[in-house]
């Protein structure tokens, strides 16, 4: 429920919109090992939203984890990153997000 409620929160379905409140709330859904939660904070410091520094390091390693509780988004999330041009590493430790040089690049 209480992803139910960050989402509420997200779109502001019956509460004032607050990204910031949805993700409190999602972060009390992951650690309770909800991994819809855990993609959505992913998503989130993906594109830089609700506070979170733009940071596809750590949006891989929120989708790494969401993906490891079986949520499909953060699969696709993550072979999105598999994408020419791009290199996604994760460790648990050091998540990295390097971009990958071209040939006229050197």
């Amino acid at each position: 429920s209480q992803f139910l409620v960050g989402n509420r929160y997200k779109q502001g379905e019956g509460v004032n919109q607050d990204e910031t409140e949805a993700i409190r709330y999602w972060r009390m859904a992951s650690i309770q090992g909800h991994g819809p939660a855990e993609c959505m904070l992913g998503k989130f410091a993906n594109r830089g939203w609700g506070g979170f520094e733009q940071s596809q390091a750590k949006a891989g390693e929120h989708y790494e984890v969401a993906a490891e509780r079986g949520d499909e988004d953060a699969m696709d999330a993550l072979a999105k990153f598999k994408k020419p041009g791009y290199l996604f590493t994760y460790t648990r430790d050091v998540p990295k997000v390097n971009r990958k040089k071209k040939a006229h690049d050197s």
